[in-house]
C-alpha cells in the first residue's frame, strides 16, 4: 500500500505565504477586469448591447481591489494624528493637554 502524506498548513505558512496569495489574488481580480473591460468595449463598439450586469462585476472587483491594497484605511500619519490630537492642530492639542495637567495639579 503507498502511504498517504497530507499537508498541514500551519499559523506561519499563512503569513509566510500572504504575499504570494495576494499576489495570485489581485492577478485573478485583473483578469475579472480584463473581461469586464472587453465587454464594454463591445458595448460601446455596437457589437453587443450593454449588460449592467457587467458593470456590477467591474464595481466588484474594484472594490475588492480597493481593499486588497487598503484604500479606504487612513495613512499611519492620519491614524497616530488623531489619536491624540482629536481633529486639533498639535500644538493646540498640547496646550490643552497641558492645561488639562495644571487643572488637576492645582485641585490637588
Amino acid at each position: 500500500m503507498s502511504e498517504i502524506k497530507t499537508l498541514r498548513i500551519e499559523e506561519d505558512d499563512l503569513y509566510a505565504y500572504q504575499p504570494v496569495v495576494r499576489a495570485t489574488v489581485f492577478a485573478r481580480y485583473e483578469a475579472l477586469y480584463s473581461l469586464v473591460e472587453q465587454h464594454n468595449k463591445l458595448a460601446a463598439e455596437g457589437e453587443r448591447p450593454p449588460d449592467p450586469r457587467w458593470a456590477e462585476i467591474g464595481v466588484r472587483v474594484l472594490k475588492e481591489l480597493s481593499a486588497l491594497y487598503r484604500l479606504n484605511a487612513p495613512t499611519k500619519g492620519e491614524a497616530e494624528e488623531d489619536v491624540w490630537t482629536h481633529g486639533q492642530a498639535p500644538s493646540a492639542a498640547v496646550l490643552a493637554m497641558l492645561d488639562e495637567l495644571e487643572a488637576k495639579a492645582q485641585a490637588a
